[in-house]
């Protein structure tokens, strides 16, 4: 069992370094993004009002097929969402129907997870993987992201392929591992927040860097699959899945710019941020985040805790515990969050009574136990926020 884990990689890869889980609410915004060195004025990054994702194959042109003439149209599908648990990615085994190849996300050397993912992909549904008869038994891959990958990947007979980032690029894992904690107990607020910003900033720009490369190693990979599978050379369009973490929306103009007809599909919608992930895509933007927003991007983390340590089994859903963390982080002001970290981290007193009172006087629902309150309150306040946007 260690041994499988030690050739997936995992804690290592992806799971370490991916600190942010759900796209911003207005995702259109992203559609204006220009990545640095790519020109999306060409081969394929038309106006935005040219850019249906429905529009005809026949009234566009790619780069990526003047470059490659020889190729099979690659028609990429970016699939999107939280990749940490086994409900994070709904709907991917209805995306892996229509696929050819599968290109996974994950930083480590290169292809670390294609013998396995390959192996499982070409056993008939009628015969279970050993990884999979195993799974349950095992406590690392037992509900992850990984085992959604593992499940329905079986018998797709899918061609696996990689486009992350390697050890001799220019990124790596240590360099993720070397941004400096947004965690660190430091008494003054204001400087709390300035390491919460600092942080982000290294990793908005990090990230960055992994995207452009990642452009790099899919038409690299995509080449490589054709070598080694000639077969799919006769096929007049390939489809191409690629599961990457919704904290990569980014990758959807990046591709375009780069000329590969692209699209893009969430795995929940509609696609909800907690203040973390706002404070670093907003960076990534260009913009400034306000003292407010870095303000619930700490309480942000202290909430994390907090429901981990008060849930009785690990949290199955993490776009529904954005959903909640969401709705409480926008309950509390600047000043109330500035006292909560005075509790915390100069007179270490907040604790499990300290949370529930601070709960009690915002008239909050108390903390989730399991996994059942805690998607029963995702539901409502994602229901009760629909309902407000309509009034509005």
């Amino acid at each position: 069992m260690d041994d499988l884990n030690n050739k997936l990689k995992i804690g290592i890869s992806e799971e370490t370094v991916d600190f942010y889980e759900t796209p911003m609410p207005n995702s259109q915004k992203f559609e204006t993004w220009k990545a640095p060195g790519i020109d999306i004025s060409s081969g394929g990054g038309e106006p935005e009002e040219n850019l249906s994702q429905s529009s005809p194959r026949q009234e566009r042109e790619f780069a990526l097929d003047k470059r490659h003439p020889d190729w099979p149209h690659i028609k990429l599908r970016l699939f999107l969402g939280p990749h940490g648990t086994l409900a994070d990615m709904k709907g991917l085994d209805e995306q892996m129907k229509n696929a050819d190849i599968y290109i996974y996300e994950g930083m480590g050397s290169k292809g670390y997870r294609d013998e396995i993912f390959q192996e499982v992909a070409n056993t008939d549904k009628n015969t279970t993987p050993p990884v999979l008869e195993t799974i349950d038994k095992n406590p690392v891959l037992a509900g992850s992201f990984i085992e959604q990958q593992l499940r329905s990947l079986w018998g797709s007979n899918v061609i696996i392929g990689h486009m992350d980032v390697r050890p001799d690029d220019p990124v790596t894992v240590d360099d993720f591992n070397a941004i400096p904690s947004k965690t660190e107990n430091i008494p003054d607020f204001d400087k709390t927040l300035e390491r919460i910003y600092t942080s982000e900033k290294k990793d908005r720009e990090l990230q960055g860097r992994r995207e452009d490369i990642m452009v790099i190693h899919f038409e690299e990979e995509i080449g490589e699959i054709l070598k080694k599978h000639p077969d799919l050379m006769k096929k007049p369009e390939l489809n191409v899945l690629s599961t990457v973490g919704s904290d990569h929306p980014f990758l959807f103009n990046k591709f375009k710019g780069a000329g590969v007809d692209t699209e893009r599909i969430y795995a929940h919608m509609p696609n909800i941020v907690n203040f973390d992930s706002q404070v670093g895509l907003k960076i990534a933007l260009g913009k400034e985040p306000s003292r407010d927003e870095l303000a619930k991007a700490f309480l942000n983390g202290v909430m994390l805790s907090v429901v981990n340590l008060e849930m009785t089994e690990p949290v199955a859903n993490n776009h529904n515990l954005d959903i909640y963390l969401r709705h409480v982080e926008s309950q509390f002001t600047t000043p109330e969050i500035e006292e909560i970290h005075r509790l915390m981290v100069v007179e270490d007193k907040l604790d499990r009574k300290a949370c529930m009172d601070l709960f009690q006087k915002k008239g909050l629902d108390p903390l989730p136990q399991n996994n059942e309150q805690l998607n029963a309150y995702a539901e409502k306040y994602l229901k009760r926020s629909g309902e407000q946007q309509q009034e509005k």
